[in-house]
């Protein structure tokens, strides 16, 4: 790898449709190869089909993945794991969510969102 490559920008944007789920894993996987030892490709790709369909889920247009990896980042907006404000949400669909950001959690122990940026982190402290 070379070190533009090493330290570049990625990003891919899709609609929130169901059926690109497998693109959102297939741009998870070919980034594993650019992230190292830091976060595996089954993680990535668990990661990113799961974004995918919060995004679905949130009613979003589309979720768009950048990845940064200078920063050692990956920002993702359209997608929403937040617990908060679920008035009009139906119970499965708060269980769904809470699941959701808890396996998100436990694949990236310092995720973090903010007024619906979800980040992810990819480097090592």
């Amino acid at each position: 790898m070379s070190a533009i490559a090493s330290e570049g920008v990625l990003e891919l944007s899709v609609p929130a449709d169901p059926a690109l789920a497998l693109t959102a894993r297939m741009f998870a996987g070919a980034l594993a190869e650019h992230v190292g030892d830091g976060v595996s490709s089954d993680d990535l790709k668990l990661a990113f089909s799961e974004l995918l369909a919060a995004g679905v889920d949130a009613g979003s247009d589309s979720v768009a993945y950048r990845v940064d990896l200078g920063r050692g980042e990956i920002v993702v907006r359209g997608a929403n794991i937040s617990s908060s404000d679920q008035s009009g949400v139906e119970e499965h669909e708060r269980f769904a969510r809470g699941h959701r950001s808890d396996l998100l959690g436990a694949l990236f122990p310092r995720l973090g969102t903010e007024g619906g940026v979800i980040r992810l982190p990819i480097g090592h402290e």
